[in-house]
């Protein structure tokens, strides 16, 4: 079983991450993964502080970094999101944003610990879990917003293991390969 911190969630919790949650803690084949919960980042690169959903620790493979949208359709376009099922303020939010903000402020402290944080392979993950692939429309190249392989949907909740390692198998291999995602 994978080690969550916290353990429980908290009743306020959004559905999105209570979904999400739920999927990560009846993980049973990973006793050495640890994923924790709402990491609130006060020490940060810019602004003045951040959240980020879920950040799991894949020993041997790297660190994914997961926002849970509650969105149940989201389109796309010209490089803008639109999300349905989202509060008002958050329906034209880029997911990748507040995930990328997360990721900055962790690596600067992986630095500050002296560590070579270019070592550490670090993912990214929008995990739709109240809408399937079908209610994604992407009507136009994402480019370099983002690959599709760094989203997931409802259906996968029961897949997290797979994928999150295939997340992390795919990113390294396009980064390898020189695609740079």
């Amino acid at each position: 079983m994978v080690e969550l911190i916290p353990k429980t969630l908290e009743e306020t919790a959004p559905l999105s991450e209570k979904l999400v949650f739920q999927a990560l803690s009846e993980i049973k084949t990973r006793p050495d993964w640890i994923v924790l919960h709402s990491l609130k980042q006060r020490k940060v690169v810019s602004g003045l502080q951040a959240e980020t959903d879920f950040v799991v620790f894949v020993p041997g493979k790297g660190i994914v970094l997961i926002e849970a949208k509650g969105a149940t359709s989201v389109v796309f376009n010209e490089g803008k999101w639109t999300m349905e099922g989202v509060p008002e303020k958050a329906k034209h939010k880029d997911p990748y944003d507040q995930i990328d903000r997360g990721a900055a402020n962790i690596r600067k402290q992986i630095s500050v610990m002296e560590i070579d944080q270019n070592q550490i392979p670090m993912a990214r993950l929008v995990w739709f879990p109240k809408m399937d692939q079908f209610s994604f429309y992407n009507d136009s190249n994402s480019g370099m917003a983002f690959s599709i392989y760094e989203m997931a949907f409802a259906n996968q909740l029961k897949l997290a293991v797979q994928t999150i390692e295939d997340l992390l198998d795919q990113m390294l291999d396009d980064h390898l390969d020189g695609k740079g995602g």
